[in-house]
């Protein structure tokens, strides 16, 4: 099922800086958290494991739930981060999961907190990061400029990790 969807964005963009393949076995190691959609999560990232969206896509957050006037609607992904191969490796072009997560933490108290608790996965062009929150499974936007401080209003934009990945739509 999964797979269908990674075969599916591989079809639909271009995508470039594809990391190199990463085992089921080391994703649980690197991320041993249990969370609601962990095997979707896995199974996606072990068939891509992370990517440039050339031209971005486009999710519609309108697709789960009410928007209003002023809320974050049609949100653009860049690139989905990657899950590193061996502790500390870098891979050209794409951003590290665990690298993010431990940038972000390292921005003050309350962004340390927010990334204990929830696990980077992709980004827009504007370095603002989608989360995967460990004990809902909701996916979440953190838009830096916003929640530099708080982390108290941060907006869920899909209700799961396989719902998230597969309503990416051209632009």
């Amino acid at each position: 099922m999964v797979n269908n969807i990674a075969t599916r964005l591989k079809e639909m963009f271009s995508l470039s800086d594809i990391g190199p393949h990463v085992t089921r076995e080391r994703i649980n190691e690197v991320f041993p958290e249990a969370f609601p959609g962990k095997t979707e999560f896995v199974d996606f990232f072990s068939s891509i494991n992370g990517a440039y969206i050339n031209k971005g896509a486009i999710f519609r957050r309108d697709r789960f739930f009410e928007v209003k006037w002023g809320d974050y609607d049609r949100m653009e992904i860049e690139g989905l981060y990657s899950v590193p191969t061996f502790d500390g490796q870098k891979i050209r072009g794409l951003r590290s999961m665990v690298q993010y997560r431990q940038k972000r933490a390292s921005y003050h108290d309350s962004a340390r907190v927010f990334a204990e608790l929830h696990i980077p996965f992709a980004a827009d062009a504007g370095d603002n990061d989608y989360w995967i929150e460990i004990s809902s499974g909701n996916i979440k936007y953190v838009a830096w400029e916003e929640n530099c401080y708080e982390f108290t209003d941060v907006p869920i934009v899909c209700p799961s990790f396989y719902e998230f990945i597969s309503n990416f739509e051209t632009r």
